[in-house]
């Protein structure tokens, strides 16, 4: 988020991070290099808590699925990096 943002969208996006809000961004910029980041540019729109259908499906989702998402984030399993690789047993080897 571009510096002059910070105080006023930064701050309302971070106030509302404990409430789980759906957030919408068109046209944002991804990268992928070690983690995904997503960035903004001059066209991105950033969108919270739309009433879309979609949207209530979603909570839905986030709802029934609340276990798994904490453990996702506790754990951080969804940083490849920080996962470890277990090296294959000996029966899975082919020479």
């Amino acid at each position: 988020m571009w510096e002059e943002f910070l105080p006023s969208e930064g701050a309302q996006l971070k106030s509302l991070i404990p409430h789980q809000p759906i957030i919408i961004i068109a046209r944002p910029k991804f990268n992928t290099h070690h983690t995904i980041s997503i960035g903004t540019l001059a066209t991105s729109i950033i969108i919270f808590n739309l009433e879309i259908p979609q949207a209530a499906l979603l909570r839905q989702w986030i709802a029934e699925n609340a276990t798994y998402i904490r453990k996702l984030i506790q754990e951080k399993l969804y940083d490849k990096a920080h996962q470890q690789v277990h090296p294959p047993i000996e029966s899975q080897l082919y020479y």
